[in-house]
């Protein structure tokens, strides 16, 4: 890193090349990018914003905190965490270390069932729809604010998750339409919900013996409670089916993120429970990633 005290002046362009070369030498993926989110984020500058400023010098101030947030993301810790934010399907959303990272292939869940739900149920005054792990709340948002006519319910299992999912719903705009409850799926109860047209979940999807294989980002800094299940990866599928075939609606349907290779399982656990015509979604790198169903007949 560019050493502190030392007298040389350091422009925009210079300091994001130098950055990008460092991170590329420290293993870490999509170095220039991390690099301009970094710089960008230290200045308040969007990256765009970099480019038209290329020339500028920074300021001593601004190296150092630059230096400290290159130190940490060369450690691998993930850039979302670092600047505390992140987005997903165009909104703003709040992350830290208690919750998981929202990916672009959640996306592709979360649009099929907007795009389900004002076909299927455009006529109703209100859809219900329950989020099970809702995390950073990212689901329950997005659900929200592209629904014009849902009404979300989203569980997690601690406060402190919780907190960060309600300063997302604020930062969103959307109080008024999500519940927050604390509450784990295997905790609930036969009558705890109601009348749910919709469940929706991106559980822990990892097994334990593939945890150890994940990139040291995932690994290292994202909760784990948020990753596997301390079993064999299917233990979420499992009970979520169980307990929403009390809960939805005669005509509900239910949707679960799964992991690589899970699919056909997460099929097979939904036949079990008396789920039918079941569908697979892939995701933009073609693996099989959203599986879903209609209600038990």
């Amino acid at each position: 890193m560019p050493e502190q005290n030392t007298k040389k002046e350091w422009k925009i362009v210079e300091l994001i090349n130098w950055s990008a070369n460092y991170l590329k030498e420290k293993e870490v993926g999509n170095p220039r990018t991390s690099a301009e989110i970094l710089l960008g984020f230290v200045l308040n500058l969007k990256r765009i914003d970099l480019y038209l400023n290329y020339n500028r010098i920074l300021k001593e101030d601004e190296l150092t905190n630059f230096r400290e947030v290159i130190k940490r993301r060369a450690k691998k810790e993930p850039t979302q965490y670092i600047t505390g934010s992140t987005e997903f399907m165009s909104l703003p959303f709040n992350v830290n270390p208690t919750v998981f990272i929202p990916r672009p292939e959640t996306e592709i869940l979360v649009e099929n069932i907007i795009n389900i739900s004002k076909e299927r149920w455009k006529e109703k005054n209100v859809i219900n729809i329950l989020d099970i792990g809702t995390g950073c709340g990212n689901i329950a948002v997005c659900l929200a604010k592209y629904i014009d006519n849902s009404k979300i319910f989203a569980i997690d299992v601690s406060d402190e998750i919780l907190k960060i999912a309600e300063e997302n719903v604020k930062l969103n705009s959307v109080a008024d339409k999500i519940t927050l409850k604390n509450l784990s799926i295997f905790d609930a109860g036969q009558t705890e919900f109601n009348d749910i047209h919709i469940v929706v979940s991106n559980p822990p999807y990892i097994s334990l013996k593939d945890f150890p294989y994940l990139s040291d980002e995932v690994k290292l800094y994202e909760p784990e409670k948020g990753l596997h299940d301390n079993s064999d990866g299917l233990s979420f599928f499992k009970v979520i089916c169980e307990k929403s075939k009390d809960w939805l609606t005669t005509d509900g349907m239910l949707f679960m993120e799964a992991g690589l290779g899970e699919s056909e399982k997460v099929c097979d656990i939904m036949k079990s429970f008396g789920f039918s015509k079941i569908k697979i979604l892939k995701d933009y790198q073609q693996i099989e990633r959203v599986v879903f169903c209609e209600n038990v007949n």
